[in-house]
């Protein structure tokens, strides 16, 4: 109740996920219509999208309602995994 009475006064910021584990060019569009849907219904939240090939991370570069794409693996690199 708290942390949701922080996000609707916007002190937080929502930011929503979503991780795509697809190497596929046909299966990173089937979740374009779910992404465009999330971004629709909470258009003041921070979508980011977490991809582990760089076939979505390509796909999804200049999709403007994306905020932000994170590379899995280069982040696990940079962290020392």
């Amino acid at each position: 109740m708290f942390l949701r009475n922080l996000v609707q006064r916007r002190e937080i910021p929502l930011k929503i996920a979503v991780y795509l584990p697809c190497a596929g060019v046909g299966d990173a569009m089937v979740n374009l219509k779910s992404l465009y849907a999330l971004k629709f219904l909470y258009p003041q939240a921070i979508l980011s999208l977490v991809v582990k090939f760089d076939t979505a991370k390509n796909l999804f570069r200049n999709v403007d309602f994306i905020d932000e794409i994170i590379d899995y693996v280069e982040t696990l690199q940079n962290k020392g995994f």
